[in-house]
């Protein structure tokens, strides 16, 4: 080699090294912002008690509001080296919002038998590429070569304590663990209905309870989630603003953020051209419930997240509302919306999109969501204030409970 060919060998690894530097210090920005956005409320909205943020693992708050997550802390081996293994069924038709039940289901139930936990969205799909874990208590990694269905201390989590096949899970984790007494515990994804469904009926909570005392219904999945994961510094492969644009953003103590999130079925059919006015008409009450929590809280400035699976509207929803406001900013992310169900065969590439979406709904100050359970188990995560549009409404929801806004708030 030449040695104008080393010089330039060495000046690109060089850069390359320095472009790494850079990505690595804006994750440790995100992470040290993370922890002082959980402390601090947006600055033109902290008059107001309705809009605080749920604080994040390993703050004295944390520990306050989730004290069974440090109490039901497993051993690094169980008695019975047993292992819970959540990962949606290859035969499921649906994503990372039906994924979320059995993170959540499996990580109790791990707590309260000592059994190690493990999660993984199904073959092919490197989650490390885009979360990582927040403590090595919690490494949930599933280990090189490691086949849950050749271990006979191995069961896989749902999103019930039932699993498909109508075998009692609450049996099975037993059968594993060696621990006969083992609580329920309740499907998340339905925790934003306004009527209790059938699966609580079948929650024993004083059990639960009694097993990790303090654990609390209402925030039981937010503290699950929050003391689980966090984005990795790879996330920039697949939004490269996340950490120095997006988060500062959604993060920022001057700004009221807004999550809009608006699904229109556009990934699952994409032949033809995009039905652009039918979509327009999708968004217009969730952008309607957008401006009226502006003119309710009036803050200086504000900034939408939108998250859809429509490329149109990211880009209506920019130009149109933009122009409009002077001080609303409209992010998006690249994402194409493709939908992971595990039998449309996703890559790591379609989880990583759908899942940094998922995450920057919970990182708002407000959410505002539309039909599916996508937006409802992003709000869970961070406990953020969250309305959901319904029939032109703007409805208030809370944990079993719904308000209509202008009227019962």
């Amino acid at each position: 080699m030449t040695t104008c060919g080393i010089i330039f060998l060495l000046h690109g690894l060089l850069q390359a090294n320095s472009i790494l530097d850079y990505y690595i210090t804006q994750h440790q920005e995100y992470i040290q912002e993370e922890q002082h956005a959980a402390l601090v409320p947006s600055g033109n909205i902290s008059q107001r008690g309705d809009i605080d943020r749920f604080p994040i693992f390993g703050t004295k708050e944390f520990d306050r509001r989730c004290p069974w997550i440090h109490l039901g802390r497993p051993p690094t081996k169980s008695l019975r080296n047993c292992t819970i293994l959540a990962r949606p069924s290859p035969q499921t038709a649906e994503g990372i919002s039906s994924w979320i039940p059995h993170v959540v289901s499996g990580h109790v139930m791990s707590l309260q038998t000592g059994c190690r936990f493990l999660l993984d969205y199904g073959v092919g799909i490197d989650l490390s590429r885009v979360l990582e874990p927040r403590s090595p208590w919690i490494d949930w990694r599933v280990p090189e070569n490691y086949n849950c269905d050749r271990d006979p201390y191995c069961v896989l989590a749902s999103d019930r304590y039932t699993d498909l096949g109508g075998k009692d899970k609450k049996a099975a984790v037993a059968k594993v663990s060696g621990k006969d007494e083992i609580a329920s515990v309740h499907n998340v994804r339905t925790a934003f209905k306004s009527k209790i469904d059938e699966s609580l009926k079948e929650l024993s909570l004083p059990d639960l309870r009694k097993a990790l005392p303090g654990l609390e219904l209402s925030s039981f999945a937010t503290c699950s989630l929050r003391s689980l994961f966090r984005l990795s510094k790879n996330a920039i492969e697949f939004q490269p603003n996340i950490f120095s644009t997006i988060l500062p953003k959604l993060h920022s103590k001057h700004s009221m953020s807004i999550s809009l999130y608006i699904r229109t079925g556009r990934t699952e059919n994409l032949g033809g051209k995009e039905p652009t006015a039918e979509h327009r008409e999708k968004a217009l009450p969730i952008i309607e419930c957008a401006i009226h929590l502006e003119e309710k809280y009036r803050p200086t400035t504000s900034t939408w997240m939108i998250v859809t699976d429509s490329q149109y509207l990211k880009r209506w929803i920019t130009d149109t509302y933009t122009k409009s406001s002077d001080v609303r900013t409209v992010l998006h992310t690249q994402s194409t919306g493709a939908h992971t169900r595990a039998t449309r065969g996703p890559s790591t590439v379609d989880f990583a999109e759908a899942f940094i979406d998922w995450y920057l709904i919970g990182e708002s100050d407000v959410v505002i969501g539309s039909g599916p359970s996508f937006s409802d188990t992003a709000t869970l995560r961070t406990k953020r204030p969250y309305y959901l549009e319904e029939r032109g409404k703007c409805l208030k929801k809370e944990v079993f409970e719904t308000v209509e806004v202008g009227k019962d708030e």
